[in-house]
């Protein structure tokens, strides 16, 4: 179910005021990276229920500059294309999402 703005304001200063005035520690799930970037201070990312990284939200804004997310039909024959060519940027380590 999706919130609309004024909803998602809402909920956002909801959840702000419970970590601050409560000390409550809020654990949540979105793939928006900007909104939860804006309530959390540590973030894990999750895949297929294991824990890939946990990093603070400074690293996660320096990290997001640096990373390219490409999706094939064989991760492994794009890993093998990608590292065959003579492009300038560096693809290790590759973390290959299965």
């Amino acid at each position: 179910m999706g919130l609309d703005p004024a909803g998602i304001v809402e909920i956002r200063n909801l959840l702000l005021e419970l970590v601050h005035e409560r000390g409550v520690t809020v654990f949540m799930s979105s793939h928006i990276l900007g909104e939860v970037a804006r309530l959390a201070h540590r973030i894990g990312i999750i895949h297929q229920g294991r824990l890939l990284q946990e990093l603070d939200i400074s690293e996660l804004e320096r990290d997001r500059r640096r990373r390219l997310v490409i999706r094939a039909r064989d991760n492994l024959a794009a890993c093998a294309v990608l590292d065959s060519t003579d492009s300038p940027l560096s693809w290790p380590p590759m973390t290959v999402l299965r």
